[in-house]
């Protein structure tokens, strides 16, 4: 059995209730065709950002992580308000001050993220389920409201 997450497909043994492997897909994943029949080992995954294809009996492992003491960023994006930056990564954001040099001040981790903005008092983002929160310049919460105009919204 192939099972979506946000970000990755696991495939199950049904009858020992085990995972059997993780594939980490480029973007999200939509849909899923394949990985049901014995004889068919490959999968096609639809994701937000065109078709990624598994190979589900592979005999080689997944890639993992590997703890490192680098902490390296790769931002996306890019906001900036007032003397507050915000530096985005498609995951979480990072708050910088901006000085003589940029010095981190905090971070929005939350699940789902998907945008960020800012404005003259707040900076803003938005989680999947059309979550609208407004944080402080220093990256704590302030409030927060549910986009639901429609399904074009």
């Amino acid at each position: 059995m192939l099972e979506m997450t946000d970000s990755a497909v696991l495939a199950w043994n049904t009858t020992t209730r085990t995972l059997i492997r993780q594939f980490t897909v480029p973007a999200p994943p939509v849909a899923i065709n394949g990985g049901n029949d014995p004889q068919l080992v490959v999968a096609a995954i639809a994701t937000s950002d065109g078709v990624a294809s598994i190979f589900i009996s592979s005999p080689t492992p997944s890639p993992s992580l590997y703890p490192t003491s680098s902490g390296n960023s790769y931002y996306k994006k890019v906001v900036i308000a007032g003397k507050r930056i915000l530096l985005f990564d498609g995951r979480s954001a990072d708050v910088f001050e901006i000085t003589s040099a940029l010095r981190w001040t905090g971070g929005i981790r939350t699940g789902g993220l998907l945008d960020v903005a800012a404005s003259d008092t707040a900076f803003f983002t938005l989680s999947s389920g059309g979550l609208v929160t407004a944080y402080s310049y220093e990256g704590t919460p302030l409030a927060q409201t549910t986009v639901s105009e429609g399904s074009d919204s």
